[in-house]
């Protein structure tokens, strides 16, 4: 069974992916910052993480620069709705910049989406 990491501060969210991922048929796992994700990245090698990008304790992009230096081959995907000075598409366009090889979603999140992107990413 394939493994996710989903990162997001929101609980709904994190809560609404869990459930969305598993019926899907993945074991999911979770973090609410990128610190927490990093060290369960470590621990637990998913197949795939999903990371918001704007969180507190840690950002999105940190975490994903972090994650690329430990697995440069690491498959992510990265969801933003925004900040307080940005739009979640200022943010992702940002990010296309930083890290390539990241997928990208903007919230509200597409849910039949990101469950087709995850299909063809793990299967």
């Amino acid at each position: 069974m394939a493994k996710i990491l989903v990162t997001d501060d929101n609980d709904q969210i994190r809560n609404m992916l869990v459930v969305v991922l598993e019926e899907a048929g993945y074991e999911v796992f979770t973090a609410s910052n990128g610190i927490d994700a990093e060290k369960l990245f470590r621990e637990r090698k998913p197949d795939l993480v999903i990371t918001d990008i704007v969180m507190p304790d840690q950002e999105g992009v940190k975490t994903i620069l972090d994650i690329r230096r430990l697995d440069p081959a690491a498959r992510i995907i990265a969801m933003s709705g925004g900040s307080e000075h940005l739009t979640g598409d200022d943010c992702l366009r940002s990010l296309r910049v930083l890290a390539k090889g990241v997928l990208v979603f903007q919230k509200p999140l597409d849910l039949m989406a990101l469950l087709k992107t995850v299909k063809e990413l793990i299967g």
